[in-house]
């Protein structure tokens, strides 16, 4: 009788989980989306944030997520509207860190001009200019003088600091932290030394966050405002540069 009962249960139950699993959950807002990252390590990481780094927020912001990415990485380029979401939705409360681990053929050359763009203020408007470009990018590597001369820079000054020794060393610096923390793949995040990987929603880093501010109640994320970049760069007739040509980018985007 008792093994009857036991085979009638596991037959109901079996019949339960199948009628569920053809079920279709009524979708909802982005906002609304659970969160899928891991718990929140124990392992931290004493991630460095150097003076050179492009950041978004106070200094003394309770939380800081560092990234590391590069030009090149489709899911890198994802990451920019969840970075979006996390300011509208944190304000003072985050601190956002920029810094880069090269994994693409070429994507040196974009860290190089980003980081010679932040020395006269303009990172993050080359930087989302560069994303949004990035088709052009794997075609046309010396197209970075005509987006500098379209953000308004000195393009000379440009040149000249996207070639220097200290604009290298800069890139080195992230490279050999990137190296230090193990970081392989792009993008990686820490947030509060933690790593997350991957481009994940904005719902996976809230999770962690929530934590670490001791927020009970979820934080609600809405859709991003649409980036206002500037307008695509007609990649045609862009001076050569010195060096001589940057080879194309040639890893599938898969490769990350």
């Amino acid at each position: 009788m008792f093994a009857n009962r036991t085979t009638k249960r596991t037959w109901i139950l079996a019949v339960g989980l199948l009628a569920a699993a053809f079920v279709t959950p009524a979708a909802g807002p982005a906002s609304a989306q659970e969160a899928t990252a891991p718990p929140l390590p124990e392992d931290v990481e004493n991630v460095s944030v150097p003076g050179w780094s492009p950041r978004l927020g106070p200094a003394d912001a309770p939380v800081t997520i560092v990234v590391f990415g590069e030009y090149l990485c489709p899911f890198c380029k994802r990451m920019g509207p969840v970075l979006r979401q996390l300011q509208a939705a944190y304000g003072d409360k985050i601190r956002i860190v920029y810094r880069f681990r090269v994994v693409h053929s070429g994507a040196e050359e974009y860290a190089l001009a980003a980081l010679a763009a932040h020395k006269q203020g303009k990172f993050w408007a080359f930087h989302a200019a560069l994303f949004e470009n990035q088709e052009v990018l794997r075609e046309r590597p010396q197209f970075v003088y005509r987006l500098a001369e379209r953000l308004g820079l000195d393009v000379e000054q440009f040149r000249t600091d996207m070639r220097s020794e200290s604009v290298k060393k800069q890139l080195e610096g992230d490279e050999a932290e990137a190296e230090r923390l193990g970081v392989s793949g792009v993008p990686t995040t820490f947030i509060n030394g933690r790593e997350l990987s991957g481009a994940r929603p904005a719902e996976d880093f809230g999770a962690w966050i929530d934590e670490l501010l001791g927020l009970d109640t979820p934080t609600q994320f809405t859709p991003p405002e649409p980036s206002t970049p500037p307008e695509p760069v007609e990649p045609a007739g862009e001076p050569s540069g010195e060096g001589g040509a940057v080879p194309d980018a040639a890893a599938p985007p898969g490769v990350d």
